[in-house]
């Protein structure tokens, strides 16, 4: 009889050590499924995340904005004038992301030329384009703003019947060189869209002068 006492607690003790096993691997298959579930659904998300599709236009802070507005961007440095900057383009992560692809302007002071020094502007409404172009995010931008392309730097529009920002210049920020808008073959990419936005400013000032295109001229 004691014999078959001591079988059995050894019985009952082999059990209850299997069970016993068996809890903690399905505890461990348990944890390792959810690690796995939380890698599965993170590696989702960078890859939705890194997914973008293109728009043609958004709206941000009750403003809307379309492809090839102008924009005040807000300056990277404290007690600065904001940046100026054309959206050529606007993408949106599926993660609900938005950024815009921006074509700077420079503000005279910006400008650097081959001899090191600034550009001199006599108004303070100058800028000049750059083929300078950067992606940031959608609340860096501040609100539109209106840029004129002026073919001929003289009878410069009244500040109060057309405000707005006077280009006349292109600056090329890699040779450091500056060129007027209508010379010829400066970035021939640029030239087309060049003679659009000065014919636009000249219909939008009331100005029937066409735009000239001149010979190369380098001011450095």
């Amino acid at each position: 009889m004691g014999k078959n006492r001591n079988w059995r607690r050894r019985r009952r003790k082999a059990a209850d050590a299997q069970s016993g096993n068996s809890r903690e691997e399905l505890k461990r298959k348990s944890v390792g499924g959810d690690d796995e579930q939380l890698q599965d659904k993170k590696r989702k998300e960078e890859q939705e995340g890194s997914r973008t599709r293109s728009l043609s236009a958004f709206e941000y802070d009750g403003r809307r904005y379309e492809l090839e507005d102008s924009v005040l961007v807000t300056p990277e440095e404290e007690n600065t004038r904001p940046r100026v900057a054309i959206i050529k383009g606007i993408s949106q992560s599926l993660g609900g992301s938005m950024f815009v692809t921006i074509q700077w302007f420079y503000h005279p002071e910006e400008v650097v030329t081959g001899d090191g020094e600034s550009w001199l502007s006599l108004d303070n409404r100058e800028l000049l384009i750059s083929n300078r172009q950067e992606e940031v995010p959608v609340y860096s931008i501040m609100h539109k703003c209106m840029v004129h392309f002026l073919s001929q730097w003289k009878n410069l529009p009244d500040r109060k019947k057309h405000p707005g920002f006077l280009v006349h210049h292109f600056y090329d920020h890699l040779k450091r060189m500056v060129y007027r808008i209508t010379d010829a073959h400066y970035m021939d990419s640029l030239q087309a869209e060049i003679h659009r936005r000065i014919t636009e400013t000249q219909s939008r000032l009331g100005w029937e002068e066409a735009p000239n295109t001149q010979h190369k001229h380098i001011l450095t």
